[in-house]
């Protein structure tokens, strides 16, 4: 995941041209409604506590445990991967894209989340790569 957290700052710089020059909106798409959503991920990292980059404490206060794993992996899928997609930059391994939005927890709490996906270049298959807490929404 490496590089793909400095993809958001290149698609925002190649949204936007300076010294006058006209908008150019980032391109977006849908993402496959079979792209791969590892439960591995979830069980042994995102809902897991971390020493760097914990994710599980935000998580949690949308009600997600190791115990619901399985209701996050469907919340991705129903209510996060339907959104529109930002493609951000592409490397040798494939192309990266981020989906913005909120995510209702099984408590009830709206969780503001910024997730990363890729098309992997050999395989085509698009699957999911992490989920980050997204500082710039309320709600």
């Amino acid at each position: 995941m490496g590089s793909a957290g400095t993809g958001a700052a290149s698609a925002a710089a190649r949204a936007g041209k300076a010294g006058g020059e006209d908008f150019v909106h980032p391109i977006q798409m849908k993402l496959p409604a079979e792209s791969v959503i590892s439960e591995d991920k979830l069980v042994r990292y995102l809902l897991v506590p971390q020493l760097r980059g914990d994710k599980s404490s935000f998580l949690r206060q949308g009600g997600y445990e190791l115990t619901n794993a399985a209701h996050l992996l469907g919340d991705l899928r129903d209510q996060i991967l339907p959104l529109d997609a930002i493609q951000l930059e592409s490397n040798q391994f494939g192309q990266y894209y981020e989906i913005r939005g909120p995510l209702k927890g099984p408590n009830g709490s709206v969780l503001s989340i910024r997730t990363i996906w890729m098309r992997e270049q050999l395989s085509g298959i698009t699957k999911f790569i992490t989920l980050i807490p997204d500082n710039r929404r309320v709600g």
